[in-house]
Formats: structure tokens, C-alpha cells, sequence
């Protein structure tokens, strides 16, 4: 379906030149979002590599936050180290269960950030080219992004084996956060 060169948006008001979706507050009208979710359906089902770009993706994500966990614990240790002037080994296992809760507080708040913020891409999903959406569709936002992550607390603690059996199994290639959410990955 072409656009319009320009629209005005209903939800904010904002005009919209040469593009199917707000460039303010992402609203996307009814007609582009069937359209974009007609789209969206046939490369899914073209392609099933799908779950292999989530699956690296998820890999990716994770080795950023390991990154940021291990650069944020250093960082914490050091300045410790510093003001207590003990040695480092009997600082770092003082303040090592404290420091293991970083990588799980970091986790769910990275892919919160990112999918919320970014339009359903975190830096794993950019790189392998695939992003959340609603299943009209359009972009998610923070609430959306919100439930999936709750969810993933659940998915996680089978290991992940619960969400690769359900996007196996699925239509729409959801995981349960997926479902619950009302959202589906697809291609950027």
C-alpha cells in the first residue's frame, strides 16, 4: 500500500511525511498495520531461521550484559579495594553474592530499555536483523516489553527448553511471553 506524502497522526497530532508510522509516538493507522501483519506473517513462514537469529540474538544480548555485569563488579571492587585498603581477594568475597545479583538485575532491565525504547530491538536482535512487534504489527512499547521479560523469569528457569518447544510449535513462532504479551518477533 503507498502512503500519503504527508498525514497528520491521530494520536499525537504530529504530521507525517513520507512514512507509514509516526515519527513521535510510533502510531501506526489500521490499514498499514493489517498490511504490515499480512507482511509480516509471509516472511515468517518463508523463512524458518527464525529461531536461530532469536537464539543468537539471545546470545548476543547476553554477552553484553555479561560485559556490563563484569565491568560494573570490577568497577565496585575496585573503588572498595581502594577506600578499605584490604586485600582484594578478601574484598572481592565479601561483596561476592551482592555482586552476582548485578547480572540478574541488569538482564531483565537491558532487554526492558531496548525493546521498549528502540522499537522492539535490543542490540542481539539489530545485529541479526529481527525485532518485536505487536501482533497488529506495530511497534511495541515499554508495557509490552514489561510482560515479556516478567515472563521470561518463568522461561529461564526451565532453561529456555519451555520457549524453543513453544516457538517450535507455534503459528506465529511465540514464545510464552510472546503469547502473553500479544507480540511476535519478525524480521526488521
Amino acid at each position: 500500500m503507498a502512503y500519503p506524502q504527508s498525514w497528520t497522526c491521530p494520536a499525537c497530532g504530529n504530521i507525517v511525511y513520507n512514512s507509514e508510522q509516526c515519527t513521535i509516538c510510533t502510531y501506526i493507522p489500521k490499514e498499514y498495520q493489517k498490511q504490515a501483519k499480512a507482511k509480516e506473517k509471509i516472511k515468517a513462514k518463508k523463512d524458518t531461521s527464525l529461531l536461530q537469529r532469536r537464539i543468537i540474538a539471545f546470545i548476543i544480548d547476553s554477552l553484553i550484559i555479561l560485559g556490563l555485569s563484569l565491568f560494573v563488579v570490577v568497577g565496585f571492587v575496585l573503588v572498595i579495594y581502594q577506600s578499605i585498603g584490604k586485600d582484594f581477594m578478601t574484598v572481592l568475597f565479601a561483596f561476592i553474592v551482592p555482586l552476582t545479583l548485578v547480572p540478574i538485575v541488569l538482564h531483565p532491565l537491558y532487554f526492558l530499555f531496548y525493546e521498549g525504547r528502540y522499537n522492539g530491538q535490543t542490540y542481539g536482535k539489530k545485529i541479526m536483523k529481527i525485532r518485536v512487534v505487536r501482533n497488529d504489527g506495530s511497534y511495541i512499547g515499554f508495557y509490552e516489553s514489561m510482560i515479556r521479560n516478567l515472563i521470561r523469569i518463568i522461561e529461564a528457569a526451565t532453561l529456555y527448553i519451555l520457549s524453543i518447544i513453544l516457538i517450535m510449535r507455534s503459528e506465529e513462532q511465540q514464545r510464552l511471553g510472546d503469547m502473553v504479551a500479544n507480540t511476535v518477533v519478525t524480521y526488521a
